[in-house]
């Protein structure tokens, strides 16, 4: 990415943080590991491996980049219905075949998991699921680095 800014070229990344963090996702990956597989499970988990701030700063850092700056930013995920948003998800997802070739009987035991447990980011106007990414801005051609991680 640096090699491809003018000089002082700034870099902004959105990258999520923790599974812990997202508790649509987090409830998705163990109904996919119970209903589907491991791979499913770990290919949506996958998502979610570079949300350490203080990793993430070392590799923008090794990468040349300075000022630094890594925020959190929170945003709430509406949907009328926590049923229809899980299916729609998984069905834009590299799993989709994997799910569509589940028996509906099994399917639908899947989609019930993730509503039970996520049942408490269910409002009178439908799911409301929280989530949290790191927002890191950098500078190109900057040595000095600012942040405290």
């Amino acid at each position: 990415m640096l090699r491809v800014l003018t000089p002082t070229g700034r870099l902004a990344l959105g990258l999520w943080r923790r599974l812990e963090y997202q508790p649509f996702y987090a409830g998705l990956s163990e109904a996919l590991e119970r209903y589907v597989n491991r791979e499913a499970a770990a290919s949506l988990r996958a998502a979610f491996s570079l949300a350490d701030a203080d990793e993430l700063r070392a590799l923008v850092v090794g990468a040349g980049f300075g000022n630094i700056q890594i925020r959190i930013r929170s945003r709430l995920t509406r949907y009328p219905s926590l049923r229809e948003f899980a299916l729609g998800y998984l069905s834009g997802t590299p799993m989709a075949g994997a799910i569509s070739a589940l028996d509906g009987t099994i399917r639908s035991a899947m989609v019930e998991q993730v509503c039970s447990t996520l049942r408490d980011y269910v409002d009178d106007d439908g799911m409301a699921a929280p989530w949290e990414a790191h927002l890191l801005t950098a500078q190109a051609g900057s040595n000095s680095h600012s942040g405290d991680g």
